[in-house]
């Protein structure tokens, strides 16, 4: 089983704040988050084959430290903000507790089931026994203390423009996963048939998580470096993002510069609206072209080609 925490250190401690929120709010409260910033997001949806709850919990962690309060007083206020504009069935709740390091594994075994990402990927958790059917394809993955295990709508968005991309008469033989986190997008390009695959990641966690979720499965076409994306010289023909619009936004430039030509650039975590517009404005202006957006939800994933 890939371990996550990293060796010849204590074990780390977060301060976990839940939010209760009724569910078709919980995305937007996610990315709120997330833009502040914490240390981790989770959402507790079901898995795709479960009736959607009425209500979520949004788990975030913050770490104690110079700058807890200020995050922690953002998130009070958006928290009573909210509140105000809100009739009182859409109220939204908080509370605190504390979490170690060693018990999130345990968290996670109690939840985490074999699931189907897309019509051929099944990601399945690697304390349950699980046989493939017909073409399926298997990634075994811990989530351990980064986030993304496939169950939110950006991963599914995007996964499913990866296999149609691989499906098709042109599949890219290299890719390139930008903000990797476990690295499921990676994991996915080389089991449709990439041949080489980078992964970054800001967050070390993140990149020790994926490396040992890689390792786990055996995918030797796939590696996590600890370059910036600024830092890449290399063309992909492929590149997947599934992260905040903003943090995107910023990457336009690199992404696009990474991008060979005639390649194929997919984006996750926009919301539609004036979030995937400004987008599509903005990576139409550098000389690609919209080929296919897909929706869950209020989230999309969009398709950009560069031109050969």
């Amino acid at each position: 089983m890939p371990k996550t925490a990293i060796k010849n250190r204590s074990p780390k401690t977060w301060v976990q704040l839940t939010i209760n929120a009724p569910a078709q709010q919980a995305d937007l409260i996610a990315a709120f988050l997330a833009s502040v910033p914490v240390d981790g997001v989770e959402q507790t949806a079901p898995p795709p084959d479960e009736e959607a709850p009425a209500r979520e919990d949004i788990n975030c962690y913050l770490t104690p430290g110079p700058d807890f309060e200020a995050r922690h007083e953002e998130i009070k206020d958006f928290v009573k903000g909210f509140n105000r504009l809100r009739p009182e069935v859409e109220q939204i709740s908080c509370h605190y507790s504390e979490v170690i390091e060693e018990d999130w594994n345990v968290r996670w075994k109690e939840h985490f089931k074999p699931f189907k990402l897309s019509e051929r990927l099944v990601i399945k958790p690697t304390w349950v026994n699980f046989k493939a059917q017909d073409d399926e394809l298997v990634i075994e993955m811990d989530p351990g203390m980064a986030f993304g295990t496939g169950l939110h709508a950006t991963t599914r968005l995007v996964i499913g423009l990866i296999e149609k991309l691989f499906s098709g008469q042109r599949p890219p033989i290299s890719a390139l996963d930008v903000g990797c986190g476990t690295g499921i997008l990676g994991m996915s390009c080389v089991l449709f048939g990439a041949e080489k695959v980078i992964g970054v990641d800001n967050d070390p966690y993140a990149r020790e998580a994926a490396r040992a979720n890689i390792d786990h499965n055996g995918l030797r076409a796939y590696s996590i470096i600890d370059d910036d994306l600024r830092a890449l010289s290399g063309k992909y023909d492929l590149i997947a993002a599934n992260i905040t619009c903003d943090i995107l936004t910023m990457l336009v430039p690199d992404l696009v510069r990474c991008l060979a030509a005639g390649g194929d650039l997919l984006l996750s975590g926009i919301l539609a609206g004036d979030q995937s517009e400004a987008m599509e404005q903005n990576i139409i202006s550098r000389g690609l072209t919209l080929v296919e957006t897909c929706q869950d939800d209020e989230w999309l994933g969009m398709h950009f080609a560069a031109a050969n």
